[in-house]
Parts: C-alpha cells; sequence; structure tokens
C-alpha cells in the first residue's frame, strides 16, 4: 500500500511540472535597470509577471478568452510600484487562449505583450 501511495504521488508530481509550460520569457536593458516579462501556465492557470530590476510603476494584465466567440473567461490587472507586478487568473483550457501586456513607466514607459494558445 506503502508503494502504490509512492507512485500516486510521483505521477501527480511529474503531472504538474509537465503542465507548466512556459510560453515566454524575456528581458532586456531599459531606462538604466532590466525590464522582465513572462506568461506561464500551470494547467488552468495563468501567471502573467512583470519586473524591473528597481521600484518603478508596473501595469500587468492577463486575459483569458474563448477562441472560437473572443468572450472573455477571466481577467485582472495589477498596478504596482515595485519590482514584481504578477497576477494569476483560472479558467485555460482546450479552446482558449491567454494574453499578458507587460508595462513599465518611468520617465518614458516600455510595453511588452504575450499570448498562448491552446
Amino acid at each position: 500500500m506503502k508503494m502504490r501511495k509512492m507512485v500516486v504521488l510521483t505521477l501527480v508530481i511529474l503531472s504538474i511540472f509537465a503542465f507548466t509550460v512556459p510560453a515566454e520569457a524575456n528581458s532586456i536593458s531599459w531606462n538604466n535597470g532590466t525590464f522582465g516579462w513572462s506568461l506561464t501556465t500551470s494547467g488552468a492557470n495563468v501567471t502573467a509577471r512583470t519586473t524591473f530590476s528597481r521600484s518603478i510603476r508596473l501595469v500587468t494584465t492577463v486575459q483569458i478568452q474563448n477562441n472560437a466567440t473572443g468572450a472573455f473567461i477571466a481577467q485582472g490587472t495589477i498596478d504596482s510600484t515595485n519590482t514584481v507586478a504578477q497576477i494569476v487568473r483560472t479558467g485555460l483550457a482546450q479552446g482558449r487562449a491567454a494574453f499578458g501586456a507587460h508595462e513599465a513607466r518611468g520617465n518614458t514607459a516600455i510595453a511588452r505583450h504575450t499570448s498562448i494558445w491552446r
């Protein structure tokens, strides 16, 4: 019985990591720092993350939509004055897409967009 529990636990852990897919993770030098952005999935969860190497205004948005109709399944925005702005939404499944917008604002602004399709 112990062996069966170990096998089940191992399969659960492996399945969690198998469905964690980074769609895009990038960074560039900007405004005397490093601007980073990513959109990742883990099962039905979508995480949009925006970073900057020092505290600055960061705006991060994530939307999950139905591919066929364009109807919104889930969406959210976080506006933060920090080094990281991260938001998680649930609802990604077959026939849906997730979109992320990542923006940093200082003396000037920079933005990047990401997407994941299923």
